[in-house]
């Protein structure tokens, strides 16, 4: 049973995704405890759980910045406050890409109960991935929707940007947050300053650092989700074993 999920959840779709996928298992009371079951149960609860850890996440970030002390805020400098960020930032990221991995693992405990010969790994769960996943759809079913959903996923601007951010967070802290400031003199001798904030790391992922940095992030994870579980609702209402 999934806990309270945030209003931009597409709950709805998500519901009925879960309902008319469970009838591909076998409902009998010893098939109800079975692996592949029970895979698919908790991999679906999963989506839910890390888009609420996204949203609360992104919450939290922005009372963070909002709040920060003023010597992180001019001058970068504050170890505990940095910390506190770093550690929002890192789980965001990891949670925004699980969002996607645990719906694409429970899409392939589905796929199974259509077209085992295609969905082989159910027997080891650690080779699955959203990789995987995709490559056992377009083999099984070349022509449906999630299969193309699947399959451009990862080619997604927005998805690359947060899978390298996590890859990189996963190894490391990032640079941090990076100012550069300016000055320009006006033709009438006055002085403008300037001040661009940006979150910088490693091979080049550089986001606009603010309070709503990650707020353009959870808003693209939204709606492909939604994209994602309508495809997949559509997918399993339509298909049969």
């Amino acid at each position: 049973m999934l806990p309270p999920l945030p209003s931009t959840f597409p709950e709805h779709i998500f519901q009925e995704f879960r309902q008319c996928a469970a009838k591909l298992f076998p409902t009998s009371d010893q098939a109800e405890n079975s692996p592949e079951r029970t895979q698919f149960v908790l991999s679906s609860l999963a989506a839910g759980y890390r888009y609420r850890t996204c949203v609360e996440c992104n919450e939290e970030f922005r009372v963070l910045v909002i709040n920060a002390p003023e010597m992180w805020r001019e001058w970068n400098h504050d170890p505990e406050h940095a910390y506190k960020v770093e550690r929002c930032l890192y789980t965001f990221l990891m949670s925004a890409v699980s969002v996607f991995e645990s719906l694409a693992f429970c899409l392939y405990f589905v796929g199974s109960r259509i077209s085992l010969k295609n969905f082989a790994d159910i027997q080891k769960p650690h080779r699955i991935n959203l990789n995987s996943a995709s490559k056992s759809y377009a083999a099984a079913f070349p022509q449906e929707l999630i299969t193309v959903e699947l399959a451009a996923l990862p080619q997604k601007p927005e998805f690359k940007t947060i899978d390298s951010a996590r890859n990189l967070l996963a190894h490391r802290v990032s640079g941090m947050r990076s100012m550069h400031r300016s000055s320009i003199r006006e033709l009438n001798g006055s002085v403008t300053h300037k001040k661009k904030e940006v979150w910088y790391v490693p091979e080049k992922v550089e986001l606009k650092f603010d309070e709503d940095l990650l707020q353009g992030q959870l808003h693209w994870v939204s709606s492909m989700l939604a994209t994602l579980l309508r495809a997949s609702r559509d997918f399993v209402i339509r298909i049969k074993p």
